[in-house]
């Protein structure tokens, strides 16, 4: 799968080698994609998320975002820059 991350003047991070995804929903609940699952428009709350790839783990802080998925591709809108655990993307 395909993941972007978007701030409304750029694109902050972007991976082509996307194998799974996780976040928690506005509603509390945990939301993991995996490839082919069914087009989804969510708002994910404050918090980590979790990409995972072929080789490594990722967790990336975020603000309250959209979430847009279709055709295997994630795309997260967010206001601000997000930050990784070592600091700023």
């Amino acid at each position: 799968m395909k993941m972007q991350l978007r701030t409304p003047d750029k694109v902050v991070l972007e991976r082509n080698d996307v194998l799974s995804f996780s976040g928690t929903l506005q509603d509390e609940r945990r939301v993991t994609i995996l490839p082919g699952h069914a087009p989804l428009l969510a708002i994910l709350q404050k918090g980590n998320i979790t990409v995972k790839n072929g080789k490594a783990q990722e967790e990336i802080l975020i603000e309250e975002s959209i979430l847009k998925f279709r055709d295997d591709q994630i795309i997260l809108y967010v206001l601000d820059e997000p930050e990784s655990q070592e600091g700023k993307l």
